[in-house]
């Protein structure tokens, strides 16, 4: 019997505890639709601080992991287009180059066959046209037919057109025809100005025409920084903005650049948009593959600011408490973008010249 007095003392305890809270949180505020008001006798009414919202100049900063890469352009992996063997070497790791500087030099046959084709379109052309000059001397001179005329002149055209191919083949490997000699070894030109970071050309091996390369000449005085970036950051990123970089080789260096190019294409696997940066690295700082990180600014722009500590979380929503009128407020739901010392931007749900809740609206949290 004491026990179930006892439980029933307790229980009325509780109710009348609960009672007074809910009592105490009336007298602080009122709600009457979306509308909160705030009587004068509320204690809530001390704690609440306002502002007006405001537009200012507002520079954004975003961070996202990168690595650093060789520019296509600036790169060149080189191997031999014959297989054959190596007979000269010119080039040394570290080596400066320029473009048609003489890295190595290849004995193939290959390479002699294709001047064996060079040289007999060249026969063929030189007999075709005489062969022509003959026939068109006969026409004029009333012996020759038109037919036999325009057989020549069809003739020479395709062994031209034959000639003009075989040797056009030998420009792209940097040979010149006209001074060519039949069984002279190929040589292989730099095709870039740059540095020969990887050498693995040794005189007297031989090489085969789908070997992988076994040179790369660089030119990495300037580099590419590629970074991820979340797609609901992508608006935060513009072509041309200035970026830092910064490598965990160099701690406290910071590397200017710009960014060169955004991905059109989202990664579906990571929602992120691939952005490339341009860097100058005339020091070589910066070394394909390594890892870093950039942070993008964008230009100083106005928009709407906030303190950081206005917004409030509900789940997944953001929300301020937006004065209607003194001390009646509604709750409203905003989309928020980058924070800067303790402001945050907001993107959409608040007009400059609104009055907001600053400090002091988790009071009015529960009110819905």
């Amino acid at each position: 019997m004491k026990l179930i007095l006892i439980s029933s003392v307790f229980i009325l305890l509780m109710a009348s505890c609960a009672q007074k809270r809910a009592e105490e949180k009336l007298e602080n505020y009122t709600l009457l639709g979306d509308t909160i008001n705030i009587p004068e006798a509320s204690g809530i009414r001390k704690v609440l601080q306002t502002d007006t919202v405001a537009r200012d100049n507002f520079q954004s900063s975003l961070q996202a992991a990168a690595t650093i890469k060789a520019i296509p352009n600036l790169y060149a992996a080189v191997a031999p287009p014959f297989s054959g063997r190596i007979t000269r070497v010119f080039l040394k790791l570290g080596m400066q180059v320029k473009a048609g500087t003489p890295l190595f030099e290849i004995a193939s046959p290959d390479f002699i066959d294709q001047q064996k084709n060079f040289y007999a379109a060249r026969s063929a052309s030189i007999a075709a046209e005489l062969n022509l000059k003959r026939q068109t001397d006969l026409k004029n001179n009333g012996v020759g037919s038109s037919k036999d005329l325009e057989e020549a002149r069809s003739l020479f055209e395709i062994n031209q057109k034959e000639y003009q191919n075989q040797s056009a083949a030998l420009k792209i490997y940097q040979v010149d025809p006209e001074k060519m000699v039949l069984g002279q070894s190929l040589v292989i030109y730099s095709p870039i100005t740059g540095d020969v970071i990887s050498n693995e050309v040794i005189s007297g091996h031989f090489l085969k025409s789908d070997e992988p390369p076994r040179a790369v000449i660089a030119d990495l005085s300037r580099v590419w920084v590629s970074a991820s970036v979340k797609e609901k950051d992508i608006s935060q990123v513009h072509t041309g903005d200035e970026i830092l970089i910064s490598v965990a080789s160099y701690p406290g260096r910071k590397i200017s650049g710009k960014v060169y190019h955004i991905d059109e294409l989202v990664d579906d696997q990571t929602q992120s948009i691939n952005v490339l940066m341009s860097c100058e690295n005339t020091d070589r700082a910066l070394k394909p593959g390594m890892y870093a990180t950039a942070t993008f600014k964008e230009s100083p722009r106005p928009v709407t600011v906030i303190p950081l500590k206005a917004v409030l979380q509900d789940g997944q929503r953001q929300f301020v408490f937006v004065q209607i009128t003194p001390f009646k407020f509604i709750r409203r739901t905003i989309e928020t973008g980058s924070e800067v010392k303790g402001k945050i931007v907001v993107r959409t749900g608040l007009e400059p010249g609104e009055t907001i809740i600053t400090a002091g609206g988790f009071y009015l949290q529960e009110a819905k």
